[in-house]
C-alpha cells in the first residue's frame, strides 16, 4: 500500500488479516498465508507517531485457489474490424491447478455485436452463460447440495422448482439473497434452513442468479470454438457505433470446501471508421453536432486535435471527411501526425479553393497514403492549417477512415 505523512515521520502499519490475527509493521508492505480456505477482507491501519491514524479500504481475497487467467489474442489489429477481412482470434487458459493441452471444459466464448459496448460489462447472453457455469458450481462448493438436488426431490426443493416460482427481477434476487443469508421456512414446507452469514455478498448473488436462470425458458447459445475467424458485424449491418466485442470465461473447478474462482476477459474492435465523438483533446478546433453527427470545425486559424491510444499496425493509409458551406477562400493544408503536433507526418492533403463547389453541405474526400508502416499504440494527430491567414471560411471534419491492406 501507499502512504505519506505531511510532516515526513515514520509511519506504523497494523494489517487486520480478516481471521482475528493482526500484525505490525513499519514497512508499506506485508506478507501473509492463510492457512484455511475462504473469504477474508484485508485491510491497513496506518498511525503517525502522534498517534493521528487512517484506515485503508477493505480489500477482498480468497485463499485456497487462484483466479485463472484467460488470453484472448487477436491476429492483425487490436483497436479496429474492417469491412469485409475477417477477424482471427484465439483464446486460452492458464491456471494454477492444470497445464492444458486443449481447452478444457468450463471455457465459455461469444462473440456479440454492439453498439454503446462497455467494457465493464459482459454482453447479457455471456452474462447468462456464466452464471450457469459459475453459479452451478460455486452452489458445490458450500453446504447447499446437502439438502437441495438441481431436479431432483431432497430435503428442500429443487433448485429448478425455486427458479420456475419466483420472476427473474431485483425483487425476487433481493429476497432469495435475504433467505439464504438469514434462513427460514415456511414456503415449501416445514422444514427450516439454516442461515448463511458467512457466504460472501458475491458468491450469494452469483448463486441467486443461477437458480433463477433455470426458471427461464431462454437456451444459452453454444460456446464458439478456442479459435476461429468471424465477419467484423456477424452478419449485421455495419454501424460505424457498434463494436466487434469477443467475451471469453473459464471457471475452474475448485474442490471439495474450495470454491471455484472464474476468470474472465474480452475484447472489442471498433469500426476503422472513425467519428470523433470521444475526441478530448484539441486546441483551436470548435465542436459541433448535427443530425447524429460530431463535426471537429476548423477556427480559420491552425489547429489540432487528437485520436488517442490507437492501434496502427497495418494501417498504410486513410480518408478525412471535410465540409463546408462556402469553400475556402485560400485553401487549406490537413497533415496527420504521431503522437504530437511536431511528431513524425503520416501524410498531407490539400483542400484547395473551389468556387463552383459552393452549394450547401458540401462534402469532399482527402485522401492520404502513409509515407511509412507504423505498429503498436499511438495518438493520431489531424492537425489544420490555412494557407493563408486570412481565410475566412471554416471547415468541418465528419469522419476519418482508417485502411488497411
Amino acid at each position: 500500500m501507499e502512504a505519506r505523512d505531511p510532516e515526513q515521520e515514520p509511519l506504523n502499519y497494523t494489517w487486520n488479516f480478516g481471521n482475528g490475527e493482526k500484525l505490525e509493521t513499519k514497512d508499506p508492505e506485508v506478507s501473509y498465508t492463510y492457512k484455511t480456505p475462504g473469504d477474508y477482507q484485508i485491510y491497513a491501519e496506518v498511525k503517525d507517531p502522534e498517534g493521528a491514524s487512517i484506515k485503508s479500504e477493505e480489500l477482498h481475497v480468497y485463499a485456497g485457489n487462484q483466479q485463472p487467467i484467460v488470453s484472448i489474442d487477436i491476429v492483425g489489429n487490436q483497436s479496429f474490424y474492417f469491412p469485409g477481412k475477417e477477424v482471427e482470434y484465439k483464446v486460452s487458459v492458464s491456471d494454477e491447478d492444470t497445464a492444458y493441452a486443449r481447452p478444457p471444459n468450463g471455457l465459455y466464448i461469444s462473440a456479440d455485436y454492439l453498439e454503446g459496448f462497455d467494457k465493464a460489462a459482459a454482453p447479457l447472453g455471456h452474462q447468462q452463460a456464466m452464471a450457469a457455469a459459475t453459479g452451478e458450481g460455486l452452489m458445490m462448493s458450500y453446504d447447499c447440495k446437502t439438502c437441495h438436488k438441481v431436479a431432483g426431490k431432497s430435503i428442500g426443493p429443487a433448485f429448478t422448482l425455486v427458479g420456475a416460482k419466483y420472476p427473474d427481477n431485483p425483487q425476487s434476487s433481493d429476497y432469495l439473497i435475504n433467505k439464504i443469508r438469514k434462513g427460514g421456512g415456511g414456503v415449501w414446507g416445514e422444514t427450516t434452513m439454516a442461515g448463511h452469514p458467512n457466504i460472501s455478498q458475491s458468491d450469494v448473488t452469483t448463486i441467486v442468479h443461477w437458480v433463477l436462470s433455470l426458471g427461464k425458458k431462454v437456451a444459452v447459445k453454444p460456446s464458439l470454438s478456442s479459435s476461429g475467424s468471424l465477419k467484423p458485424s456477424l452478419g449485421k449491418t455495419e454501424n460505424d457505433k457498434a463494436a466487434l466485442v469477443i467475451s471469453a470465461s473459464f471457471t475452474d473447478k475448485g474442490g471439495p470446501g474450495i470454491k471455484p474462482l472464474t476468470g474472465t476477459n474480452s475484447v472489442a474492435l471498433k469500426s476503422a471508421n472513425l467519428n470523433f465523438n470521444r475526441v478530448k483533446r484539441m486546441k483551436d478546433f470548435d465542436t459541433d453536432d448535427e443530425k447524429g453527427i460530431h463535426y471537429m470545425t476548423t477556427t480559420k486559424t491552425e489547429g489540432w486535435f487528437s485520436i488517442d491510444h490507437i492501434d496502427l499496425s497495418g494501417i498504410i493509409g486513410a480518408d478525412l471527411l471535410v465540409g463546408y458551406e462556402k469553400s475556402p477562400l485560400y485553401g487549406y493544408v490537413f497533415e496527420l501526425r504521431l503522437d504530437g503536433r511536431s511528431g513524425t507526418l503520416l501524410g498531407s492533403a490539400d483542400l484547395l479553393p473551389d468556387p463552383k463547389n459552393n452549394k450547401p453541405n458540401n462534402f469532399v474526400t482527402l485522401k492520404y497514403k502513409f509515407s511509412l508502416a507504423v505498429s503498436g499504440y499511438h495518438d493520431l494527430y489531424v492537425i489544420a492549417i490555412p494557407k493563408d491567414e486570412k481565410e475566412k471560411q471554416e471547415m468541418r471534419l465528419g469522419a476519418l477512415k482508417l485502411l488497411i491492406k
